[in-house]
């Protein structure tokens, strides 16, 4: 995709693939990164997983349903920049801001959970 003259003129930059009006841009309101990996939640459930698939294939000899280990797993992968992220770079400065991929999970995830307005 490539920005016409037109708009390089009125200030249009490409954002990944995407179009961004320069006036969208413009906002009092600053990132920052979620570090999932720092909460209480994240670590219980990352140094823990293993070991309860292990105890409930004991216990019931039947594990978890492969959509509960797909969200487990979804949720270890979300907010996480070695996972995936996009680069954001502002034209004017050359800031960057790197923003990681939300996997888009209801389960339990706060980030992904929450409601949006």
């Amino acid at each position: 995709m490539k920005l016409t003259k037109k708009e390089r003129r009125q200030g249009f930059a490409l954002w990944g693939m995407a179009l961004v009006d320069p006036q969208l841009l413009v906002s009092k309101v600053s990132y920052a990164r979620r570090r999932p990996e720092n909460t209480f939640l994240y670590k219980l459930i990352q140094e823990n997983l293993l070991s309860f698939y292990q105890q409930l294939e004991l216990e019931q000899g039947s594990g978890l349903p492969a959509f509960v280990k797909k969200e487990f797993s979804e949720f270890l992968k979300c907010g996480i920049l070695a996972h995936g992220f996009l680069r954001a770079k502002r034209e004017s400065c050359c800031h960057e801001k790197l923003v990681a991929f939300s996997f888009k999970r209801r389960g339990f995830c706060p980030s992904c959970g929450a409601r949006r307005m």
